[in-house]
């Protein structure tokens, strides 16, 4: 829904439990446009979506987040600014399919967002 638009998964790698990647900012999207004028800010429901997709890519299933425990956004992303972002990520698949996941968008020093959540498979 999102990548490939707003934003573009880089260096993806996949290991049993955890999953890392570069997320790669597109500042001209017209969301931040409106997000705001002249001082662009990633809106946090766009970095929730971010998780859920970037999960789906890396394990190949459809899935939709049914609950989110903690959500925190602990600093601004703007996309000029901030280019070039890391995300990582922990997993527990239960014998159900559903998972248990542990995120967070991170630049070096800096914590942008993290979340738990619960997402299940559709």
């Amino acid at each position: 829904m999102l990548a490939g638009d707003l934003f573009t998964v880089k260096d993806l790698k996949v290991e049993e439990g955890t999953v890392s990647a570069s997320i790669n900012w597109y500042a001209a999207h017209p969301v931040f446009a409106g997000h705001f004028p002249g001082q662009p800010v990633v809106p946090g429901v766009c970095m929730v979506q971010l998780v859920e997709e970037v999960l789906e890519q890396a394990l190949g299933k459809s899935l939709q987040l049914k609950e989110a425990a903690s959500l925190k956004f602990l600093h601004v992303i703007d996309p000029t600014e901030h280019t070039v972002v890391g995300l990582s990520l922990s997993y527990k698949e239960d014998p159900a399919g559903a998972l248990s996941v542990s995120a967070a968008l991170q630049q070096d020093k800096i914590s942008f967002f993290k979340m738990t959540g619960n997402f299940l498979r559709v």
